[in-house]
């Protein structure tokens, strides 16, 4: 019986079809990893976006409505919004008491490229006491806030004028701005419920309540 084996011309087209295909594989497996860290890249920068956010709800969860002093002695508001910056009293979980605990000052400022949150270890800040950075939420790129006044108004400053130092908005209104998510939108209600009074120019959004 006589076998036949391949012929040279018949192995260059082999090799040949084979090159293209080996070619198109690995262009094919390059692309499937880009995208792979393209995604893992995306997600990994929603996840920071996320603890940021519940760092924030936290902050906001936690307000006390409690006047302080700062390291030169001069008294502060319960809440600030001004320059850029929001500023206010939060505690730790209420004991069992009925007491709260831990009190600090947290600030969150937006004034530069991105939001960051500081906060001095105590309410009632010592001279020579730094505020210790904690966050930057390199994921926005614009932060603006709002606060709700008795009225039902927005309001972009606070307190307002003629306002006591413990006043303490009914709301507040978060948004951010991610060039990667677009515009991120929460509220908060410092109440048990939403209130029935009526809201003048609240933004559509995510709605979120705080006690």
């Amino acid at each position: 019986m006589n076998s036949r084996g391949f012929t040279l011309l018949e192995m260059l087209v082999a090799l040949a079809v084979m090159a293209v295909l080996g070619a198109l594989a690995w262009g094919s497996l390059d692309v499937l990893a880009e995208k792979q860290q393209v995604l893992e890249t995306r997600a990994g920068q929603w996840q920071r976006l996320t603890l940021a956010r519940a760092l924030l709800d936290q902050d906001i969860r936690h307000a006390r409505i409690r006047r302080v002093r700062d390291a030169q002695g001069r008294r502060l508001p319960a809440l600030m919004l001004q320059g850029g910056q929001l500023q206010w009293t939060r505690g730790g979980v209420w004991d069992t008491q009925g007491e709260p605990g831990h009190l600090q000052r947290v600030f969150w400022n937006f004034q530069g490229a991105h939001p960051r949150r500081a906060a001095w270890p105590v309410a009632d800040v010592a001279a020579g006491t730094e505020a210790v950075t904690s966050l930057e939420v390199t994921e926005v790129d614009e932060m603006r806030v709002w606060l709700l006044d008795e009225q039902g108004r927005w309001q972009d400053r606070w307190p307002l004028p003629g306002q006591v130092e413990d006043a303490f908005p009914r709301a507040i209104r978060v948004r951010w701005h991610s060039p990667r998510f677009g515009d991120l939108q929460w509220q908060w209600y410092w109440g048990l419920t939403r209130p029935d009074w009526p809201v003048q120019g609240a933004p559509s959004g995510e709605q979120d309540h705080a006690s």
